[in-house]
């Protein structure tokens, strides 16, 4: 979807605006997309064991207590997006591009929820060993993104506000469809369980977030530095570039 708006973005012929965009937009990959889908690694391992023993309750438990986990962790997630701009002026970023990538970071918030507990229920899917219909959501949810960039960043010109626009449209399209799916599909509902107080056992849910974490930061720290890098070597070429133009 990076590759679609930036495409767009592209056309302005607004170097600044081009530069911010990839700039906020890597930020958000290394310090937010990357954590989430690297977490949920573990759900359908989890998933996975309890429903190949026929143990649906602990499907159930599983699902749910990464729900609460991935809702925790989205605090200091959310942080983070929002303290984006002194985190780039640590790179010496120019203060213009913060002052514009800024407004992507902070509104990044709202995709990056519903990222989360879509990535959750797409987990939940695939430890079930459904493959097809999570493979049909997200062709059909990366058309729905082209089609939204067509209109809110190419004919209604809306840049970085709209590139933004298009993720949360996208990304709560996709955690409402993979809902209702589920839910209407008849094929989870021995599964799905329900909330009680003993999804909340603080020394289980421990026990769930070390284990997943485990996973979640081997494939983070595999990804996070090639796109940390990429993120500083971004900084300090668009500085460069800055101080070329007139």
């Amino acid at each position: 979807t990076f590759m679609i708006d930036i495409n767009f973005i592209s056309q302005y012929n607004n170097s600044p605006l081009i530069s911010a965009y990839a700039l906020a937009a890597t930020f958000y990959m290394v310090f937010a997309y990357s954590w989430i889908s690297s977490y949920n690694q573990a759900a359908p391992l989890y998933i996975s064991q309890a429903s190949g023993a026929k143990d649906f309750d602990g499907c159930a438990r599983y699902f749910r207590r990464n729900l609460i986990i991935i809702g925790i962790t989205l605090i200091p997630l959310t942080m983070t997006l929002l303290l984006a701009g002194k985190l780039m002026s640590l790179f010496a970023v120019d203060e213009d591009l913060i002052s514009i990538a800024t407004r992507f970071t902070k509104l990044s918030i709202i995709p990056m929820i519903g990222f989360a507990f879509s990535d959750s229920l797409r987990a939940f899917v695939i430890g079930q060993k459904v493959f097809k219909p999570v493979l049909f959501i997200q062709l059909f949810n990366l058309l729905l993104h082209f089609i939204c960039s067509t209109i809110l960043i190419k004919n209604l010109k809306l840049g970085i506000i709209g590139a933004v626009l298009c993720k949360i449209i996208t990304e709560w399209t996709n955690l409402t469809v993979l809902y209702v799916y589920i839910k209407k599909s008849g094929s989870f509902i021995q599964t799905w369980g329900s909330w009680d107080s003993h999804l909340f056992d603080t020394s289980k849910l421990w026990k769930q977030f070390k284990w997943s974490c485990s996973i979640g930061i081997i494939d983070t720290d595999k990804w996070r530095s090639i796109r940390f890098s990429i993120f500083w070597l971004t900084s300090l070429l668009l500085n460069k570039f800055l101080l070329k133009l007139p």
